[in-house]
């Protein structure tokens, strides 16, 4: 009885389950709140289209852009728009911090390689301005690189309308095979 009981509770809450939609990242009428006019964002649409551009004009209903050099207005109504990205480009701070270090354990290593045991320098600040230097090319060179690297961040996603669903869950115990069926709408 309770293996049965137990079957019959499992296949209820299957059964009644409702799917979870996914939530917008920002309501289209909190858009406004996000981007700006000027930002740059990529658009895709209900065909799949990505365009990518300026922002000109940003309402709840619609947002306007302005693609390619030739700054071509092209609109979009909301109810058309699946996906809103925006540029995101990395801090810098962690790439300088990072070149510095190798830099300048780059520079400790190779002044450590060129000398000698018993050498002296002249000025005996030498080591450490070898260090210093190599600590100063190696956080240009951490900006540099980390300055390339941008991704696109989605802040807009348009939730999918409900759609008509048939479930089939098997019910079976040990004296009853069969299976419960779920239509949503």
């Amino acid at each position: 009885m309770r293996v049965q009981l137990t079957t019959v509770i499992a296949a209820i809450s299957l059964a009644v389950s409702v799917p979870a939609l996914a939530q917008d990242q920002a309501p289209s009428n909190q858009l406004a709140q996000i981007v700006r006019s000027g930002d740059w964002i990529t658009v895709t649409d209900t065909s799949g289209r990505n365009v990518f551009g300026e922002v000109s004009v940003l309402s709840d209903s619609s947002v306007t852009l302005l693609v390619g050099r030739s700054a071509t207005p092209r609109s979009f109504d909301m109810r058309q728009v699946t996906q809103v990205q925006r540029r995101h480009f990395d801090s810098l701070t962690n790439g300088a911090v990072w070149g510095l270090l190798g830099g300048g354990a780059a520079g400790f290593l190779w002044i450590q390689g060129v000398s000698c045991s018993g050498c002296t320098w002249d000025p005996p600040s030498v080591p450490a301005l070898v260090t210093a230097l190599g600590a100063g090319i190696g956080a240009g060179v951490g900006v540099g690189l980390d300055a390339l690297f941008k991704q696109q961040r989605v802040i807009y996603t348009r939730a999918p309308s409900p759609s008509k669903t048939v479930r089939a869950v098997p019910l079976w115990d040990r004296t009853r095979k069969g299976a419960l069926l779920s239509i949503g709408f």
